[in-house]
């Protein structure tokens, strides 16, 4: 049983390491700054943001399905033609039209791959001892590259131009591909072909916690957007700078998922989804109080100081059913995506009516009714 364990383990860091080439580049660090230079302001950069959401949480919902169906592998490579047919056009762009086609792309390559990607991994780690914990070792494996993408993507942006970050992307992406397509990708036993005991997934506590991802991500997906744009339009820093900046944030998440899930563990899974919520609200209120290098770079790496992803999958893998993975990895997925949809739209439009460090604190008064539904359901898993 144990070195049947290893092996799909290691099957999953196989798998990890080749979807994550394409998260060595962070689009994120140039787009905003590329959008504003073709003429964009930060409020369109939050509508393009809050849009392309839609395509991502759509192929949230098919990816689960589809994975059901025909297995995880038809779903990653075509998560990898999507990628490389994205940076493409972001590559030939010149204007926001185009980027806004590119970004589309993208949200969907990202929207197939991340819930088959959980199910995978929730199918191999739900029946053992330290699910949270394991969840948070393959999450840090799957974002590996992605620790080097702000300091890669913003030296290849500043010596080279930003389209060779999209041309690199390209290249990144059809490596993936063939990676993907020499591992060994078993199709999981679906509902009729295995019988597996658990609870349906429309009850209270799972509805409880969509709606509280979605205020998670309402704030997160504004965070960094709004961040760039301020450092590099308002305070005047270079790209490279805003990379190691990302850098530091990048390094403190890939270590916290380990010790987030292992703390998950041990103090449960619930509360340390409550600790992520306090601990982003007072690195928000940080940020909108400083702007040296040094003072932004220890206020952003504080949003990251605890993650949600382990303990939340690993609690959704207790609460649910193994043949209703596939659905409720979408539906969260769907939190997610209205929550960047909203976010994003929101956080822009108070950065562009009023000021940046405003933004800041509006995404902490939104994290706010995030801690608050957790500290709920948290309530009723106890009186249950």
């Amino acid at each position: 049983m144990r070195s049947e364990l290893k092996k799909e383990l290691l099957k999953l860091v196989g798998i990890s390491l080749s979807l994550a080439l394409v998260g060595l580049i962070g689009l994120y660090i140039v787009i905003p700054p590329y959008i504003a230079s073709l003429g964009g302001n930060i409020f369109l950069i939050g509508a393009i943001y809050s849009a392309i959401s839609v395509a991502r949480a759509l192929s949230k919902i098919a990816s689960g399905l589809i994975r059901d169906r025909l297995g995880d592998k038809p779903v990653f490579l075509l998560s990898r033609v999507l990628y490389a047919l994205a940076f493409l056009i972001l590559f030939l762009s010149s204007n926001i039209s185009h980027v806004a086609l590119g970004l589309l792309l993208s949200a969907l390559a990202m929207g197939f791959e991340l819930p088959a990607f959980m199910s995978a991994t929730a199918t191999i780690v739900a029946d053992t001892a330290f699910t949270a914990t394991l969840f948070g070792v393959i999450l840090t494996i799957r974002s590996a590259p992605v620790v080097v993408a702000p300091v890669l993507t913003g030296f290849i942006a500043d010596n080279y131009g930003v389209k060779a970050v999209f041309l690199t992307g390209v290249l990144l992406s059809l490596a993936s591909f063939l990676l993907l397509c020499k591992v060994n990708i078993e199709k999981q036993k679906t509902a009729k072909e295995e019988t597996i005991a658990g609870k349906p997934i429309w009850q209270k506590e799972f509805i409880i916690l969509m709606i509280s991802t979605y205020f998670l991500f309402a704030s997160l997906a504004a965070l960094v957007p709004i961040f760039s744009h301020w450092v590099v339009e308002k305070l005047g820093y270079s790209y490279t700078v805003l990379g190691l900046m990302l850098l530091a944030r990048n390094i403190t998440a890939s270590l916290s998922r380990i010790y987030s899930g292992t703390l998950a563990d041990r103090l449960g899974d619930l509360n340390l989804l409550a600790l992520v919520g306090l601990s982003r609200i007072a690195a928000l209120l940080a940020l909108s109080c400083v702007k040296d290098p040094l003072a932004l770079t220890i206020a952003l790496s504080m949003h990251e100081v605890f993650v949600a992803a382990p303990p939340r999958n690993a609690y959704i893998s207790k609460i649910i059913s193994k043949e209703d993975y596939g659905k409720a990895f979408g539906a969260i997925g769907l939190a997610q995506e209205l929550g960047r949809m909203t976010g994003p739209l929101l956080g822009g439009y108070v950065a562009q009516i009023y000021c940046h460090e405003a933004a800041f604190v509006v995404l902490a008064l939104i994290l706010v009714f995030y801690t608050a539904l957790i500290l709920l359901l948290k309530f009723i898993s106890r009186s249950n």
